[in-house]
C-alpha cells in the first residue's frame, strides 16, 4: 500500500470503542490510565506507543517507548498470512505496506497512545525492495516494504506504484524486476503479476539513470503556467542506447518534449518521468519503445506515433476498476495467461460486447462437461480490436478453440479501422488500467491514436472517484459473461439502434483487403499454435435488418459468402449461418445487438450445436 496521511483528531476511547465487540483485542485499562495520567505530566520526556492487533498478527514487538514532542517512526512487522486491513490512531500519521515489514511514522507525540490494527488473512505477499533507492517519507534503513500477493477477487495481483513512496536521486523508476540487476521479468509500476508460488516474491525497483544533461537542450516550456519549467528542445546524442530525461536540468524542471526534439534520431529506448506534461509533434523521429506514466499530460497532434512498445506505469490509484465493464478486460485474459501450463484446453468466445451479453458460459462449460475452460472475451465493439486478438494469440495454446463471432457492422470488429468511435476513445485505457503491461504486449503501432486516447481517459476520469486493485465489477461473471438481471423491457417493440441509424447490419465495406489480411495473420498466428478457429455470427435483433423482405436475406447471404471467400480455408471452419442468429425482439436489453439473459441462453444453445458438430463431425 501506498504511504497514506490520515488524521482522526477525536479522542482516544472515540476512536477505539466503535470497535469493540468485533473479536478485536481492545486497550487495557491500565493503558488507559497510563495516557490519562501523562497528559498531566509536562516533563515527561518519552511517551508510549502499544500497537492493538486482532488475531496476534504481531511478530515481535508491539510496545514502543519514542520521544515525546517529536516526529518518530516505527518498524512494525506483521506475521507471515496476515495483513493490514485498517488502521485507527487519535492523530496524525502515515504508514506504508500492509504485510510484513510495515513503516509507520508518527508527527508530535505528546501522550502515552494506542494504535488499532484491523488485520485479515492473506496467503502470500510481495516484498518490494528499494535496490539503492530511499524513501520518499521515512528515513528508516530498511530496505524494503511488503504488500499482498494474493487477491480475492482477482486471479493475480497488482504490484504496488512505488513512486509514491520511494525515489533515487538522479533516477527515473520505471518498474518492477525479479532481479536485482534488471535481467529478470519486468513488471511495470501497478500492474498484474503471477501470485507468488510461495509466501513471498522478491521485486526490485528497476532504475534507469537519467542520461547526461549536456545530451539535450532546453528552451521554457510555454505549455504550463508554471514559469520556471523547462522543456527538451532537442536531443543531441545518438540514441542507440536508452534516453532517460532527467527530472531537472540546470536547476529547472523538465516538463515537456519540444516540437521535433528528435527529428532524424532513432531512439531505442526513451524513458520519461512522471512530470512530463506537454508532448510536441515528434512524427520525424523514430521511437522503438518508451517507459512513461498515466499522469496527465497534452500530445499534440503528431505527439508520439510509430511506437511499437509502450510501457505505461501508474502514478496514481485507478479510477475505473471494478466500477467500468471496460475494466474486467485484464480479468479475462488472466484466465488465459493463469491456464497455460494446465492440460485444459481453452475453449475462448471473441466478439466485441454481442458476446458478453449474448453469452451463457455456465451453459457452455455444463455442455462440454467441463473438458475447456470457457473463456467469454467480448466485452467492447467500439474500440480496436485487433490488440485483443493479439493477446489472445500469446496466450492461447497448442489444443485451444477460438469461437470468432465479428459484429458484421462493425468496422473495428472486422479489423478494418485500428482506432476507437468518436467519443469513446478513453475506453481503450479503461481496457489497460487494471494491468498496463497488457499494452506493451501489443504492437504499438497497430493501435491509431494511442497517446490521444491516454489524453481522453485522463480527462474522463478526473471527475470520478479513486478506487482499489483490489475491487471487481459484480456484473460480471469468473467466465467474462454479463450476468446482471436484465429484460427487454425498456426496449420496446419495433425500437432498433441501427433502423434509426439508417446503417445496414451486414456490411461488406469493412471487407477490405487490409481488413482481411489482418484476419489471415492472426488467424496464422493462432492455427501456428495448434489452436482450433471456428467462424460464427452474432446475435442480431429481427426487426434491426434494413433494407427488409428479400433484400435482408440477399444482404446476410452476400457477408457469409464473401467472408468464405476472403478468409483462409485452412485457417478457419466456417460453423454457422448468419440467418440462425437473428432473433426475436423480445430477446433484446436496450440495443440490437445485447441480449437478455434468456437471449444469452438462447444463442448459447444455438452456439453449443454448432460448435459441437464441428469438433465431431
Amino acid at each position: 500500500m501506498t504511504a497514506r496521511k490520515i488524521a482522526f483528531f477525536a479522542a482516544l476511547l472515540a476512536c477505539l470503542s466503535p470497535l469493540a465487540g468485533c473479536g478485536e483485542t481492545t486497550p487495557s485499562s491500565e493503558s488507559t490510565k497510563e495516557s490519562q495520567s501523562s497528559q498531566s505530566d509536562p516533563n515527561q520526556k518519552t511517551v508510549n506507543l502499544m500497537f492493538y492487533i486482532d488475531q496476534d498478527a504481531i511478530e515481535g514487538t508491539s510496545s514502543f517507548t519514542l520521544p515525546r514532542g517529536e516526529k518518530a517512526e516505527v518498524v512494525l512487522t506483521i506475521k507471515q498470512g496476515f495483513r493490514i486491513r485498517r488502521v485507527d490512531y487519535a492523530g496524525e500519521f502515515s504508514y506504508l505496506g500492509t504485510m510484513g515489514t510495515v513503516l509507520f511514522s508518527f508527527e508530535n507525540l505528546r501522550y502515552d497512545a494506542g494504535v488499532r490494527i484491523t488485520a485479515d488473512v492473506c496467503p502470500s505477499r510481495i516484498d518490494y525492495h528499494l535496490n539503492g533507492g530511499r524513501f520518499l517519507s521515512f528515513a528508516s534503513a530498511v530496505d524494503h516494504y511488503s504488500g499482498p500477493g494474493h487477491f480475492r477477487y482477482h486471479q493475480r495481483p497488482n504490484t504496488e506504484i512505488g513512486v509514491d513512496a520511494i525515489e533515487r536521486p538522479g533516477h527515473t523508476l520505471i518498474g518492477w524486476n525479479t532481479k536485482a540487476d534488471g535481467t529478470g521479468e519486468h513488471i511495470g509500476l501497478g500492474s498484474r503479476v503471477d501470485e507468488p508460488e510461495g509466501e513471498a516474491l522478491a521485486l526490485y525497483a528497476e532504475w534507469a539513470k537519467w542520461s547526461e544533461a549536456s545530451s539535450f537542450a532546453i528552451a521554457p516550456n510555454e505549455g504550463t503556467e508554471a514559469k520556471d519549467d523547462y522543456l527538451i528542445s532537442s536531443y543531441r546524442g545518438a540514441g542507440n542506447e536508452m534516453v532517460v530525461v532527467p527530472a531537472t536540468i540546470d536547476g529547472h524542471p523538465i516538463t515537456g518534449l519540444g516540437d521535433h526534439f528528435a527529428d532524424g534520431k532513432t531512439i531505442e529506448s526513451l524513458a520519461l518521468h512522471q512530470k512530463i506534461v506537454t508532448v510536441g509533434d515528434n512524427l520525424q523521429a523514430t521511437i522503438k519503445e518508451i517507459y512513461m506514466t498515466d499522469a496527465d499530460c497534452t500530445f499534440a497532434a503528431g505527439g508520439f506515433s510509430h511506437i511499437q512498445k509502450i510501457h505505461i506505469n501508474a502514478c496514481r490509484k485507478p479510477a475505473m476498476n471494478g466500477t467500468n465493464s471496460n475494466s474486467v478486460f485484464p480479468d479475462v485474459i488472466d484466465r488465459l495467461i493463469c491456464n497455460q501450463k494446465s492440460a485444459l484446453p481453452n475453449m475462448i468466445y471473441f466478439s466485441g460486447c454481442s458476446m458478453c451479453y449474448g453469452l451463457d458460459s455456465e451453459y457452455l462449460n455444463n455442455s462440454f462437461e467441463g473438458k475447456y475452460l470457457v473463456t467469454d472475451i467480448g466485452l467492447n465493439g467500439d474500440i480496436n480490436m485487433l490488440f485483443q486478438l493479439e493477446l489472445i494469440s500469446l496466450f492461447a495454446k497448442d489444443g485451444d478453440i477460438l469461437i470468432h463471432a465479428p459484429e458484421t457492422a462493425n468496422g473495428y470488429s472486422l479489423f478494418d479501422d485500428l482506432g476507437c468511435r468518436k467519443g469513446c476513445e478513453w475506453m481503450l485505457f479503461g481496457f489497460f488500467e487494471p494491468n498496463y503491461d497488457l499494452l506493451s504486449l501489443v504492437d504499438g503501432r497497430l493501435i491509431d491514436g494511442v497517446f490521444s486516447a491516454l489524453e481522453s481517459f485522463n480527462s474522463y476520469r478526473a471527475e470520478l472517484d479513486e478506487t482499489t486493485y483490489e475491487e471487481y465489477n459484480a456484473a460480471y461473471n469468473a467466465y467474462g459473461d454479463c450476468a446482471e438481471a436484465r429484460t427487454s423491457d425498456h426496449f420496446p417493440e419495433g425500437k432498433t439502434t441501427f433502423n434509426e441509424a439508417g446503417a445496414p447490419f451486414y456490411d461488406t465495406s469493412y471487407l477490405t483487403s487490409e481488413a482481411m489480411a489482418r484476419f489471415d495473420d492472426y488467424y496464422g498466428r493462432l492455427a501456428n499454435k495448434g489452436v482450433k478457429i471456428l467462424f460464427s455470427y452474432p446475435p442480431v435483433n429481427h426487426d434491426a435488418l434494413i433494407p427488409s423482405g428479400e433484400e435482408v436475406t440477399q444482404s446476410w447471404k452476400a457477408f457469409d459468402a464473401a467472408m468464405k471467400s476472403l478468409l483462409n480455408p485452412e485457417l478457419v471452419s466456417f460453423i454457422s449461418k448468419p440467418e440462425d442468429y437473428i432473433f426475436p425482439h423480445h430477446y433484446f436489453y436496450d440495443n440490437d445487438y445485447h441480449m437478455t439473459l434468456e437471449g444469452a441462453l438462447e444463442r448459447s444453445k444455438k452456439l453449443y450445436v454448432d460448435v459441437r458438430s464441428a469438433l465431431n463431425p
